[in-house]
């Protein structure tokens, strides 16, 4: 038996999963999740990272910051007039510091999460979020199990005695979460490459999520803090979307 005959089952396994990765993320359906009622934001939040990638690729933070607001003006009649730009300045300089910690350490750590100032418990459950992104291997872990497990996390949050001041964030970034893995697949192009490339695509994958996922929920806590649920949901989509578009030029 020669050596391509020996390795031949390998790349056979391999393709195999591949082809069952790209089926279960192709079929999972998004806006059904069951247990997260802002579910929405998460499509909110592609529409406008879709925007963002094509028109502001490489832009400073601030840019994406208020390229996302103008987005949502434009697009999800007014959503968002009532925030006056000091807010929206606001979430650019939160993201400036968020965004230059991350990318000097090329991870996200409770040292990060502390820069967001919010409460013990929303912290304890960032950190469980943020590391379980991280900790996902694309290749080989099953992405329903994946959102299945974020499911489970959601209905704890839900039915937890937490205020909506600690739910409300952590269900948007959640819902952000499922959304962007999605996002993120497709535009890393995961699935055209051969096996080194593809592993290395699927890291930038899992870190861009987990930087939308610290973004979109230091936008929550900001927003709620200015505008109760609307305007943690207003903060979320708009500082998630320019962090994971800012994540997304170190790799490009």
């Amino acid at each position: 038996m020669n050596i391509l005959e020996n390795t031949r089952p390998i790349i056979e396994d391999y393709e195999k999963k591949v082809a069952q990765l790209d089926f279960q993320i192709e079929s999972y359906d998004f806006l059904n999740s069951g247990n997260n009622p802002y579910s929405f934001a998460g499509k909110m939040h592609n529409d406008c990272l879709d925007y963002l990638i094509k028109k502001e690729a490489g832009s400073t933070i601030k840019k994406l910051i208020f390229s996302a607001a103008d987005f949502y003006v434009t697009n999800d009649n007014g959503f968002i007039k009532k925030f006056d730009d000091s807010f929206i300045e606001k979430l650019s300089i939160s993201s400036e510091t968020l965004f230059l910690e991350i990318k000097k350490k090329s991870t996200i750590d409770l040292e990060i999460i502390n820069l967001l100032k919010c409460n013990k418990s929303m912290t304890s459950e960032l950190l469980w979020l943020l590391d379980s992104i991280l900790n996902f291997n694309i290749l080989f872990d099953s992405f329903t199990n994946k959102i299945e497990e974020l499911n489970q996390w959601e209905l704890k949050i839900k039915n937890s005695n937490y205020n909506n001041e600690t739910q409300i964030p952590l269900l948007l970034s959640s819902a952000v979460a499922r959304y962007s893995f999605h996002f993120w697949y497709h535009n890393y192009e995961t699935n055209n490459f051969k096996k080194r490339d593809r592993k290395k695509k699927c890291l930038q994958t899992t870190f861009t999520v987990a930087a939308d996922v610290i973004g979109t929920a230091g936008g929550a806590v900001a927003g709620f803090t200015a505008g109760g649920p609307v305007g943690a949901v207003v903060g979320g989509v708009v500082m998630g979307g320019a962090m994971s578009g800012a994540a997304y030029s170190i790799f490009t």
